[in-house]
């Protein structure tokens, strides 16, 4: 009697680079992980919908088309946070804004996802690949090595 053969489903890294694409990223760019959660704007309505997280980017496409796209070498902090006051599930990611030179404290780049499931995973992984991105730019830090860089719209992008 033969084994019957478990079929897996297939992960983040394999699934994924359809959406990447949506972002006008490259398909070579290596999904990591994704998560499910729900992006918080300044104004509007919260949109669920799923994070990928790649080699350079976290980015997030929202189930109404909603899309953000946040380069990993910009983000200044990131601060685990709670929704409704006290459910601990969310994240606040601050970004530098590298083309402003006087940055206002009030004009702050900032993004709000909640309803994570794994809120503390997703934290962990934004970290250590925002990290890395930034001691390969001390390393590497010229134009033609992150020229995934260019030509992007970062941010909360149209529909």
């Amino acid at each position: 009697a033969s084994t019957p053969q478990r079929t897996r489903a297939p992960s983040a890294a394999t699934a994924v680079p359809n959406e990447l694409v949506k972002f006008g990223l490259s398909p070579s760019d290596k999904v990591l992980e994704s998560f499910t959660c729900a992006f918080y704007p300044k104004r509007g309505i919260l949109t669920h919908g799923r994070m990928f997280i790649s080699q350079h980017f976290a980015a997030f496409a929202g189930w109404d088309g909603t899309r953000v796209l946040l380069p990993l070498l910009n983000i200044n902090t990131i601060e685990k946070m709670n929704s409704l006051s006290i459910v601990p599930n969310a994240l606040l990611i601050s970004m530098v804004n590298k083309d402003k030179e006087v940055r206002d404290p009030k004009e702050k780049e900032e993004y709000f996802f909640g309803s994570f499931l794994n809120r503390d995973m997703c934290h962990s992984l934004l970290t250590r690949m925002s990290e890395v991105e930034k001691h390969l730019f001390e390393v590497h830090g010229d134009e033609t090595t992150f020229h995934f860089l260019k030509d992007k719209i970062f941010g909360v992008q149209s529909r």
